[in-house]
């Protein structure tokens, strides 16, 4: 059965926009490479899979950290919406649109809407390719999860345990 593009926007829109829970208590857990951090957690809304994914590095305590908003569907997991917070490296705007050739040094918020106009398949490869800054940059963790439950509408982003971090004491 061919897949069908505008009805999994419609249900990607409904979960950006629609107020979410996450089911907790969570834990961050190493990824594939033992330096990096992930989070999952579903997220209590009137659809079925959607998921918050977090990624930190365990070595790089309060930067390039990364929450993304995603739906499950029957054959992949698309990604809606992203926050990345003190990343390591700047992201610059590719795509035609009005900030096309923009670069975003600071934090950044990778918005539903402005990347739905570019399809599926461009959100997906292109890893969410717009990006704009937040309103405010947080200053701290605490401040990070709370542009998480403001931008991603989640009302208990505030109650995610904290990476456990270890910083190196050699670069």
């Amino acid at each position: 059965m061919p897949r069908d593009d505008l009805a999994i926007l419609s249900r990607m829109r409904q979960a950006f926009v629609e107020p979410k829970r996450l089911v907790l208590p969570q834990a961050w857990q190493t990824g594939g490479r033992s330096d990096k951090l992930v989070l999952t957690a579903l997220c209590q809304c009137s659809l079925v899979g959607v998921q918050l994914h977090g990624r930190a590095h365990a070595h790089r305590p309060d930067e390039d950290l990364t929450f993304q908003l995603c739906i499950d569907e029957p054959d992949e997991t698309w990604p809606i919406a992203r926050i990345d917070w003190r990343p390591i490296s700047p992201h610059t705007n590719r795509m035609p649109d009005p900030f096309r050739g923009t670069t975003v040094w600071e934090s950044g918020f990778h918005p539903f809407e402005e990347n739905a106009v570019h399809g599926l398949t461009t959100m997906k490869a292109r890893n969410l390719p717009v990006c704009r800054p937040l309103l405010s940059e947080p200053t701290s963790y605490a401040d990070a999860l709370r542009a998480v439950s403001v931008t991603l509408n989640i009302l208990n982003a505030t109650a995610l345990p904290t990476p456990p971090w270890s910083p190196r004491l050699f670069p």
